[in-house]
């Protein structure tokens, strides 16, 4: 049994080690270390080793292990770490997994100085760190000196600045305390979409030569190629973007980068080895690749990873959101507690006071008490005196009789004495009943303020039962907070497999020196590649824009410039100039090839295009439309006539024979060349659908397809529907009536007013301002058809709307004017209209149904279009129904290769529909085509009328 190899990798979150055998190939290795660190997106990441030379590599997929030059140390050294970058992070990263390792892996750059990065940037990018790491700022949590472990920030950074750990520290937690309530995901998303705002986000430098030996930098990104000063490694000065670069190849030391444009000079420069070329060739490729895989649709397994990544992270969200209200409902119930025991605590303060007033009521009873005793033994001492008074008197009365009238005298004394000492008792005895009342009273008092001290000690009782109660569902919340998190542990645990797709490596041998990568084939046309017009978020972010003047400002006072770095240098010079990485870029890209896309392709439809070269094909991709058979490119050559493009011919042939100007920019439109017949049929795809739905919608409001009015209040409610189907028409008073009229007036909230010019014809509006037609009565039938689509989806509306128009007379019609030629003998045509199911040939336009010729698309046998110089002239052969011999029929137009390849693409899709399964009851097809001719006669007729 062969010795197994072992195997030691390095993220920047784990280590992993694997025993491998000696057979074993770079993929092989690096899918199960994808597998085992759960990640999906594998094209961003590679296997990074020194190589016995001392310099870093990639680890190359499509080779064994043991085979390639790895430094040989006991277990082999691998990091796994980031090849390619996006171009856009909030918008390609998708699983949280990927978004981590990125935020490890520019976190790192950044504070390692690798990536430049300006202070007041870093602090703010410092500041979405801690939150990744120590989610919401707590005062009571976070004490001081929770950061003096963490590196935050670049040590240049900290030695510019006079400021000391704690101050940083302070300023950080500033900022922290910003993002409350956001989750550690979202916070290193944050961190990504600042960063690779930055000049060297994602960029891999090479030290090179040009011709002249003057050493400069390479630089491979997402977004292309850059050449830099070598003092400057901020601002390029050559850019080749992915969609200007037609080929790059190396011979030896030697690299060449070719541009589409054939006329600009191939770009040469020179490396020191030749294993640097081609480290730099699988650079490009991938990134090329990478470039190419942004502007198509996404796969059905993209799509799979973003719906699950979007509900896993709506998840979060919600957890998040629950547990900040669990925490609000416990902080709720602690200040209900606190509260109740402030009340507990003042009732027991009441309850004193009311004990005092108590014991100092008693102590007066006491007093009037003893008062009263008093009093009593007052009285019965004057009683006992009376007593003694009128015993004196009786003796006074035996006394003589010679001294009554001395003693009558002293008896009126007596008796006016008694008399007060008898008030003097009255008195007292009436005090002594009012101390008795008092005393009762205070008694009563007593025995309300005892009930007043029960019924709050009842109280505080309830309260803390409510506590009690309120802590017990809190606890109970947490635990299903917690419940949770572990199912969806578990359900992330249960993933599928790895995803094997990963991005193509170069195909060379180690020993050999060549090396070519064909971006585009030479042998066909260049195709435009949509190119991103990118703005930095703080442009776009005014709130982050703030953020960082303000953080500017607080730092430019405390800023030591005689430590500024040639970075800081160049970097303040950008700012002062207005530059950033996006505007840099655009401007060095100005003007290097002839062929440049200058304007995005816009939402309406229309392609505008500064070269004369296009591709039907990448049109289709920008669109993401796969069944292409219906579309077409048409630009206008005068006024009133059009060009249809064929795909099989430069543009610029074909609009060097037009009336437009060499110098002119022309306006590509978007559009359908043939038209569906059986709509639930002949499309299978829903963005299909809502493609053609659009075009037609708008041949409708522009009355190339014409209708009248109750179909187009029909059409109008099925746009309606299509556009606002949640949306519930209350009233008719809705609808804006006079459209574009000044006179337009309703009683509505002009909030709730729907324009009836948004869904109708312009022809119809015209009417209705003009009063030709009742407006309350379109109104109202609209109203009517609408209510009747209720609970209609989107996907249905667009379908019953293009099953509305297929019945309408013109649907489907091409109308070509003809030249009359003098000298031809044959039959005189003035007007072709090709439609779905042939073509109709007019001798005279002011007559059109007296004399027509129709050939059917199953007469027709061969379509021939001539080159120069008879390219207008037209020869169609067909074989009629009641006879087997061919005929042929010759005819010229303004632009015959227009006919031809408006004729050539509706012959075929008939022939396509013929074959197709939906056709096979010939019966069908054939009442399918009569209704349709009747259709086409009756349009007829009406255009004549």
């Amino acid at each position: 049994m062969p010795k197994t190899i072992n195997v030691r990798v390095t993220s920047l979150d784990s280590e992993l080690e694997f025993a491998i055998q000696p057979n074993t190939s770079g993929k092989q290795l690096f899918d199960q270390v994808c597998k085992t660190l759960g990640i999906r997106e594998v094209w961003y990441f590679g296997l990074r080793f020194v190589d016995s030379k001392a310099q870093a590599s990639w680890l190359k997929l499509d080779k064994k292990v043991s085979a390639q030059d790895i430094k040989k140390e006991t277990p082999l050294q691998f990091r796994f770490r980031i090849k390619f970058f996006p171009e856009d992070v909030s918008e390609e990263l998708i699983e949280d997994i990927t978004q981590k390792l990125f935020f490890l892996q520019v976190k790192e750059s950044i504070v390692n100085d690798d990536v430049y990065c300006p202070a007041e940037t870093a602090v703010l990018l410092a500041s979405y760190a801690a939150q990744a790491k120590f989610s919401d700022y707590d005062k009571e949590t976070h004490k001081d000196g929770y950061l003096s472990n963490e590196k935050l920030l670049p040590k240049r950074v900290l030695d510019q600045h006079k400021m000391d750990t704690k101050q940083w520290e302070e300023r950080i937690s500033n900022w922290h305390s910003e993002h409350k309530n956001m989750l550690k995901e979202e916070a290193m998303m944050e961190y990504l979409k600042i960063a690779q705002d930055l000049e060297m986000y994602g960029v891999n430098y090479f030290e090179i030569k040009n011709k002249k030996g003057s050493d400069l930098w390479l630089g491979v990104d997402a977004l292309g190629i850059n050449v830099y000063e070598h003092e400057d490694r901020l601002t390029p000065k050559i850019g080749f973007p992915w969609s200007e670069i037609r080929n790059i190849s190396f011979s030896e030391k030697k690299f060449i980068i070719k541009p589409i444009d054939r006329k600009s000079p191939d770009f040469n420069f020179y490396v020191a080895r030749v294993k640097l070329n081609k480290h730099i060739l699988a650079l490009c490729m991938g990134n090329h690749e990478l470039f190419i895989r942004r502007r198509k649709s996404d796969t059905v397994e993209i799509q799979q990873m973003k719906a699950t990544a979007k509900e896993l992270r709506n998840a979060k969200r919600a957890e998040k959101a629950q547990f900040l209200r669990e925490q609000q409902a416990r902080l709720d119930a602690e200040k209900q507690r606190l509260e109740l025991e402030e009340k507990m605590k003042k009732f027991e303060e009441d309850q004193k006071i009311v004990q005092n007033s108590l014991k100092k009521t008693e102590e007066g009873s006491k007093e009037l008490a003893e008062k009263a005793r008093r009093a009593e033994e007052e009285a019965k001492k004057l009683e006992e005196t009376k007593r003694q008074i009128e015993e004196e008197k009786k003796k006074l009365e035996k006394l003589a009789a010679e001294e009554r009238e001395r003693l009558a005298y002293e008896k009126s004394v007596a008796n006016q004495r008694a008399e007060a000492m008898a008030a003097e008792s009255a008195r007292k005895a009436k005090e002594a009943q009012e101390l008795a009342e008092q005393l009762e009273n205070a008694r009563l008092k007593e025995l309300e303020k005892n009930e007043e001290i029960k019924r709050l000690a009842e109280a505080a009782a309830r309260a803390e039962e409510a506590i009690a109660m309120a802590e017990e569902a809190a606890a109970k919340a947490a635990e299903e907070a917690a419940a949770r998190a572990t199912a969806e542990a578990a359900a992330r645990a249960r993933e599928e497999e790895l995803n094997n797709r990963n991005v193509a490596e170069p195909q060379y041998e180690d020993e050999v020196n060549t090396g070519s990568s064909q971006l585009v084939d030479d042998e066909t046309d260049v195709p435009v590649i949509h190119e991103i017009d990118r703005v930095a978020l703080a442009e776009r972010n005014k709130r982050l824009m703030e953020q960082l003047k303000q953080l500017g400002h607080e730092l430019i006072g405390i800023r030591d410039n005689s430590k500024d770095t040639t970075m800081d240098q160049l970097h303040a010079e950008n700012v002062r100039q207005g530059r950033d990485k996006y505007k840099t870029l655009k401007q060095i890209r100005q003007g290097n090839t002839k062929k440049r896309v200058e304007r995005q392709f816009k939402r309406d439809l229309k392609i505008i295009v500064h070269t004369f070269v296009s591709y039907y094909g990448q049109v289709c991709d920008v669109f993401g439309v796969l069944e292409r058979q219906f579309f077409g490119l048409y630009f206008y050559y005068d006024e009133q006539q059009i060009l249809w493009l064929d795909f099989e011919e430069n543009v610029y042939n074909q609009i060097k024979i037009s009336k437009i100007g060499m110098d002119d920019i022309p306006t590509l439109y978007f559009s359908l060349v043939v038209y569906p017949d059986q709509i639930e049929y002949d499309i299978y795809l829903e963005t299909t659908t809502t493609l053609v739905y659009n075009l037609v919608k708008q041949a409708v409001l522009s009355d190339k397809l014409w209708c009248n009015q109750h179909e187009a209040a029909l059409l109008a409610s099925y746009a309606f529907q299509e556009e606002h189907s949640d949306f519930e028409l209350n009233t008719v008073s809705n609808f804006e009536l006079n459209t574009g009229s000044d006179n337009a007036t309703t009683k509505a909230n002009p909030h709730d007013i729907i324009h009836v010019a948004d869904y109708v014809p312009k022809r119809i509006c015209d009417l209705i301002n003009s009063g030709d037609i009742e407006g309350n009565e379109m109104s109202e039938e609209i109203y009517s058809h609408h209510r009747s689509h209720r609970f209609m989806s989107k996907s249905e509306a667009r379908l019953e709307y293009l099953k509305c128009v297929r019945s309408l007379e013109n649907y489907g019609f091409h109308r070509f004017a003809l030249i009359k030629e003098k000298d031809c003998k044959e039959l005189k045509f003035e007007v072709l209209d090709i439609h779905l199911n042939g073509i109709d040939l007019y001798q005279e336009s002011d007559s059109i149904t007296s004399n027509v010729t129709r050939l059917e698309y199953h007469e027709l046998e061969e379509i021939k279009g001539c080159n120069k110089p008879d390219r207008d002239k037209i020869t169609l052969w067909y074989k009629p129904k009641d006879t087997n011999k061919v005929l042929s029929i010759c005819l010229r137009c303004t632009s015959g290769s227009d006919v031809t390849f408006v004729l050539k693409h509706n012959w075929i899709n008939y022939r396509w529909r013929k074959k197709s399964c939906i056709y096979r009851d010939l019966d069908c097809r054939e009442k399918l085509r009569k209704e349709a001719s009747e259709r086409i006669n009756d349009w007829k007729r009406s255009r004549l009328q």
